[in-house]
């Protein structure tokens, strides 16, 4: 005859699970068990990749019976996993990068369980994208592609926008007609599932981008839907870098880098020049990055400007932009002017002048010419070259003066010719060949010629007889 004991140890309020012990007459123990008091100990995060990461922990401090452990996953949709285990890890995989996660771990027991949860960062320094994704604007126009929706399975999906390389676009004047970066970069959003448009903003003008739209499920991505789209022109950046060099005494070749911004293709340069003495404006325009600029007057200082055009506009302008041009010294394109004699005596001329109307620099001389009549001919002697003052001429002598002004370049354009006689003065000389011959006993005949320097006209002769 078989015998049963049952043993009651404990009994609690409806909501507790008692333990007992009931002996059965092969002496077998059946053990009824508590909820866990308290959650899974020491819970850690490891392995993080792109697409996976793994949890682990361990089991609670108080044994309340035989532990096996509920997981659940959370996305940013809400819960994308709920499993259960009796090991002590847990892996995730085919998860999506760059995404957050909460993972949830209940231990439990067959009277129920205890939860305890942890946040976990899936993205890790090999996950993270080459580039972080920005805001991106174009200033005027947006441009929209379209593409074919996909299943809404999973509520991230990345939008990718390219810029095309420029190293088989057209070239002119030596600049890429589309302003695009000289290298690939990429940027990546996530978007909800929801999202079906995004507004792109904050592009660069006039760059072609390549926009790929790809969806993901849990399994990981799908193909991508590939758009090509080009923003439009706008007005471009101040050139860089304005120089010129000085070609000659009336010409300058003025040089500037393009626009560090095109933002489009540029049409032209418009050169804006002021004459700073005079305030005279004047503009010229070139397709180049250069322009050789002549008819400048010489020994002169300008103020320059140059602007870049593309067909939306022309780049701002400011003082900033603005280059001192100052022309060669070169011989004066006039002459001395208001040429005037002040005094004359019988070896002396007193002459003022006004400087050129055109000196073409700093007038290093002035040069006074006299040019001296023999008889009454054309010929002319050895001109006399006097600076500022005439001195040491010839008594009653006609002269012929000429001014002219000098820079470090050389000689400038003589003054009129004017005519000039010396005062007269006393003879220097006797009369010439004196000769005796007699008349009678009494009377002789006197005769001579007029004296070599006479310095005058001779009004008479005086006869000395003692």
């Amino acid at each position: 005859m078989s015998h049963t004991h049952e043993h009651a140890v404990l009994a609690q309020e409806n909501t507790d699970v008692v333990i007992a012990h009931k002996i059965s007459e092969n002496n077998e123990a059946v053990i009824r068990q508590h909820v866990p008091e308290d959650p899974p100990q020491n819970f850690v995060k490891g392995n993080i990749t792109g697409k996976s990461f793994s949890v682990s922990w361990e089991p609670p401090t108080i044994v309340t019976g035989k532990f096996s452990y509920r997981v659940e996953l959370y996305g940013p949709s809400g819960r994308i996993l709920d499993n259960s285990t009796k090991d002590l890890k847990f892996s995730f995989n085919n998860l999506i990068p760059f995404t957050t996660y909460d993972v949830f771990v209940a231990a439990e027991t067959s009277a129920g369980n205890v939860i305890e949860s942890v946040d976990v960062d899936m993205i890790n320094d090999n996950s993270l994208p080459s580039f972080m994704w920005n805001k991106i604007q174009t200033a005027n126009e947006l441009y929209e592609g379209s593409a074919d929706n996909f299943p809404t399975e999973k509520p991230f999906s990345p939008v990718k926008f390219t810029r095309i390389s420029s190293d088989d676009l057209p070239v002119v004047n030596g600049v890429s007609e589309l302003h695009l970066v000289s290298a690939l970069t990429t940027d990546t959003i996530n978007l909800s599932a929801k999202q079906l448009s995004y507004l792109v903003k904050e592009l660069q003008p006039f760059t072609q981008y390549s926009v790929a739209v790809s969806a993901f499920t849990i399994i990981g991505e799908g193909p991508p839907a590939i758009l090509i789209v080009r923003t439009s022109e706008q007005v471009p950046s101040s050139v860089e870098n304005i120089n010129y060099k000085n070609i000659s005494s009336s010409s300058i070749l003025l040089y500037w880098d393009i626009p560090l911004n095109p933002n489009g293709k540029i049409i032209h340069y418009t050169v804006y020049a002021m004459e700073l003495d005079t305030n005279k404006a004047f503009q010229m325009t070139t397709s180049n990055n250069s322009i050789l600029i002549t008819g400048l007057r010489k020994y002169t200082n300008y103020k320059m400007r140059v602007a870049a055009s593309t067909t939306v506009g022309e780049s701002a302008l400011s003082e900033e932009n603005d280059i001192f041009v100052t022309t060669p010294e070169d011989e004066p394109d006039s002459p001395p002017q208001d040429v005037e004699t002040l005094e004359v005596t019988a070896t002396e001329i007193s002459l003022r002048w006004s400087p050129p109307e055109k000196p073409n620099g700093i007038i290093a001389y002035y040069e006074v010419m006299a040019f001296t009549h023999l008889g009454h001919g054309n010929q002319s002697s050895t001109p006399l070259f006097i600076r500022t003052a005439e001195t040491g001429l010839k008594i009653y002598t006609d002269y012929t003066v000429e001014v002219s002004a000098s820079t470090s370049k050389g000689e400038g354009v003589r003054s009129e010719p004017l005519n000039i006689l010396t005062d007269e003065d006393a003879p220097t000389s006797p009369p010439r060949l004196l000769t005796v011959k007699l008349l009678s006993g009494v009377i002789v005949k006197l005769s001579w010629k007029s004296p070599l320097e006479p310095n005058g006209i001779i009004l008479y002769y005086t006869v000395y007889v003692w």
